[in-house]
């Protein structure tokens, strides 16, 4: 008479067997994703901080670059630079404006050198962009592409072919004018790096104050 209700415990423990089965199946499966999820973000952070890290050293580099190469070697060399300078202005768009027959900075950012962004579309019958010159983009095969992207808009602090970089940094510089006081000139250098993942981006600025002499 006992058989039937050994033959319902048997079936009850096996059911409650299966539940626990199942439950520690689904937290298995949580904790995988906790796991997953953790993982991931602490990759992505390293990877930030990588680019991070990148992005400095191409602002830096820039800096440099635009002292030795750029200013020192083109704009004091400028005759129509000089010029407005003698004449007595500070104001950034008489300068990228007559930046002399070689047109040192434009609104296009020939070889990473760029005329800022001015509220004004036009100077000295020259149209400008009121876009900052970090978020100017063209149309290549017919998508909107950042400078950065842009091999002759920007300019590449190359890394070497080591580098764990999805692509190498690259920077921008405008030219901001003289300083009020007409002894120093004003640029502003913007710099971009990729992490190991293209998706990785940081962007820095920073304002130089060069020597005219």
């Amino acid at each position: 008479m006992r058989k039937p209700l050994m033959n319902k415990q048997q079936g009850f423990t096996l059911y409650m067997v299966l539940i626990l089965m199942a439950v520690i199946a689904i937290l298995v499966l949580a904790g995988s994703q906790l796991l997953n999820t953790e993982m991931r973000l602490s990759t992505n952070d390293a990877d930030r901080k990588y680019a991070f890290g990148l992005a400095e050293d191409a602002l830096r580099n820039g800096e440099q670059y635009t002292y030795s190469e750029i200013h020192k070697n083109k704009v004091l060399d400028d005759a129509s630079i000089k010029a407005a300078i003698a004449n007595g202005s500070s104001q950034a768009s008489d300068f990228f404006g007559v930046v002399g027959a070689s047109k040192i900075f434009e609104d296009g950012c020939p070889n990473g050198l760029c005329a800022p962004s001015i509220e004004s579309a036009t100077v000295a019958g020259t149209s400008y962009s009121n876009i900052p010159a970090w978020e100017r983009t063209e149309d290549v095969a017919g998508k909107k592409t950042s400078y950065f992207d842009i091999d002759n808009r920007s300019i590449k602090y190359d890394l070497g072919a080591a580098a764990e970089v999805s692509k190498n940094p690259r920077f921008i510089i405008e030219y901001l004018g003289p300083a009020e006081n007409k002894e120093t000139t004003l640029y502003r250098i913007t710099a971009r790096a990729w992490g190991r993942n293209q998706n990785t981006q940081v962007t820095l600025q920073s304002v130089i104050r060069v020597n005219n002499s």
